[in-house]
């Protein structure tokens, strides 16, 4: 991952540049340590002392893989650090191109892993668009997210049809099983799930891709 450093004159925000096309939903519930619903409700400017981190404060909405408290931490890459020279204060930046980044006010599904260096947050379980999955608003004014499938088992609606179009292309003995390995790949069929209906669908996914740990719950 490229480091860019730059010299600014004020707070760096942490939106960043998102470079693939996404992982699959599939793929992140394994990753995962955590799958949640929340709002990024505050933004440390300053980076964590000892990392390249920028925390962010995220109000849960509802936890669809593990369980915690109703705030937690994302740490996304980069941010700003304060330069002494004698009296002379400069604000540098850090941006990681290619890395997630959120903004205050943001609505998203997130798909985190505990951060292995600090432990002191999470970090998205990828670094591209399928690991953060923002909320949308449709005409009737409903809540949505859009998901990357890449198992046609899991798909409806558009993805659903998308996919048995692909599959007619196919000319192998197993057009199913030729399609899902070409999505995998990270150009996923997307779908556009209600917010309501995130959680049949999402225990659909984890229940299909993974085994539950002994004594893991499921959060509320």
């Amino acid at each position: 991952m490229r480091t860019v450093v730059l010299v600014v004159t004020g707070l760096v925000s942490s939106v960043m540049t998102q470079a693939q096309e996404g992982s699959s939903v599939e793929r992140l519930s394994v990753l995962a340590d955590l799958v949640v619903l929340g709002k990024i409700t505050v933004t440390d400017p300053l980076m964590l002392d000892g990392t390249n981190s920028t925390r962010h404060t995220m109000k849960v909405e509802s936890y669809y893989k593990g369980s915690g408290p109703t705030e937690i931490s994302i740490l996304t890459p980069g941010g700003y650090w304060v330069r002494k020279e004698g009296d002379k204060e400069t604000k540098m930046g850090t941006q990681f191109v290619g890395s997630m980044g959120v903004q205050v006010g943001e609505e998203m599904l997130a798909f985190l892993r505990l951060d292995p260096n600090s432990g002191k947050g999470y970090v998205f379980a990828f670094y591209d668009y399928g690991a953060k999955c923002r909320v949308e608003l449709d005409a009737a004014g409903e809540r949505y997210v859009e998901l990357r499938l890449a198992k046609k088992r899991y798909m409806r609606g558009f993805a659903l049809d998308g996919f048995k179009e692909m599959e007619k292309r196919e000319t192998g003995p197993n057009p199913t099983a030729a399609v899902e390995s070409k999505l995998a790949s990270g150009n996923c069929l997307r779908e556009k799930v209600n917010v309501r209906d995130l959680r049949g669908r999402l225990e659909e996914i984890l229940s299909g891709e993974q085994v539950k740990k002994p004594g893991e719950k499921s959060g509320t």
